[in-house]
């Protein structure tokens, strides 16, 4: 309602961890920790985060979406056998 002031509570707790150096890289920032929290490197909650860090962060996230297909893991090794497999079964059915 207008002119209805409304109580503030204060009881928030501050994390110990950057700030942001803009109002646009908050998305960047929440993946890098993320990141490390996954790896147990919990150094980034100390650090100052400058324009160019987020720079770098943002071109490191875009390198590791592109070269995803690239990873080679148990489950793409695992489509790659079923791809060769289907394609002898294939051969021998067209004989």
């Amino acid at each position: 309602m207008p002119g209805v002031e409304y109580p503030v509570e204060e009881n928030g707790v501050w994390l110990n961890a950057p700030k942001q150096p803009d109002g646009t890289s908050c998305g960047v920032l929440v993946i890098a920790q993320v990141y490390c929290m996954l790896k147990d490197s919990f150094r980034f909650t100390k650090a100052i985060v400058t324009d160019d860090d987020v720079a770098v962060m943002r071109l490191r996230i875009m390198w590791m979406m592109l070269m995803q297909p690239e990873v080679s893991t148990l489950a793409n090794k695992i489509a790659k056998a079923v791809d060769a497999t289907d394609l002898e079964l294939m051969a021998t059915v067209e004989t």
